[in-house]
């Protein structure tokens, strides 16, 4: 039935079929090519899902060579008809000056368009645009309001950059306690820079109660991305208990399981 749709002009169903070819689902024989055909039919009627899935295939060169200047033509068409994805790669097509001419200010506009339709990673962009200048005028107020839109929208690099500019004061209103719930939470997400930073805090009483068994179980998590938590390792392990460094890597067991 997905064919017959397609056949008769439904383009949801050319972007369905396309994905059955492009996976080899449905008993379909996978084909990259043809995947590429009716996601082209799909464009060609105006879908955006189309659009975007078009701008792909052309940038990757699946079904097809790599074609950046085809890409960034149907990437366009479709960030315009509102697609919040294709906004967002647009952002990304003008950072790079891919398939178009070079344009911080082009990208940061795409990225806020994105942003404002709640796409973490585009308000994430925007927060860096605004912090550092690129594309636009540097703006701390603004800087803050999207890293926290971000990281409230759960992106871990900007929960980790909101909690360690919260902590240390610089940019933003000083609020170690505040600073550190948004580490931890960027931690617990897997990202070991904010690994190393929850053990660090809990090495002495600077910033938080000492805990080195908390200490540790963040160091033990961070060790294979970053020398400085293996470090940190060996130094604690002179000082911890043996009960508190059992329970610790437990939790890190644990943690891994998951």
């Amino acid at each position: 039935w997905i064919r017959k749709a397609a056949n008769k002009g439904d383009t949801m169903a050319m972007n369905t079929l396309a994905q059955f070819y492009e996976k080899g689902l449905g008993g379909m024989e996978k084909s990259d090519l043809v995947a590429r055909q009716w996601v082209r039919k799909s464009a060609e009627l105006g879908k955006p899902l189309g659009m975007f899935n078009l701008a792909m295939m052309a940038k990757k060169g699946q079904g097809g060579e790599k074609n950046p200047v085809e890409s960034a033509k149907w990437m366009t068409r479709a960030a315009e008809s509102g697609h919040i994805e294709a906004q967002h790669q647009l952002g990304h097509l003008y950072e790079n000056g891919t398939g178009v001419e070079k344009d911080t200010a082009k990208a940061f506009e795409w990225w806020l368009k994105a942003a404002k339709q709640g796409e973490r990673s585009s308000q994430s962009h925007v927060a860096y645009c605004y912090n550092h200048g690129e594309g636009v005028e540097p703006d701390k107020a603004k800087f803050q309001h999207w890293i926290t839109k971000a990281a409230e929208n759960g992106h871990p690099e900007s929960q980790f950059i909101l909690g360690v500019e919260l902590v240390n004061g610089k940019k933003l209103e000083k609020d170690v306690k505040q600073g550190l719930v948004w580490v931890r939470k960027a931690a617990e997400q897997g990202i070991a820079k904010a690994q190393l930073e929850i053990g660090k805090a809990h090495i002495s009483d600077e910033l938080t109660k000492k805990n080195l068994e908390e200490a540790y179980y963040w160091f033990s998590l961070a060790k294979d991305k970053i020398p400085e938590a293996k470090n940190a390792l060996s130094h604690i392990s002179i000082e911890i208990k043996p009960d508190e460094m059992l329970r610790a890597l437990e939790r890190v067991a644990k943690s891994k399981e998951k």
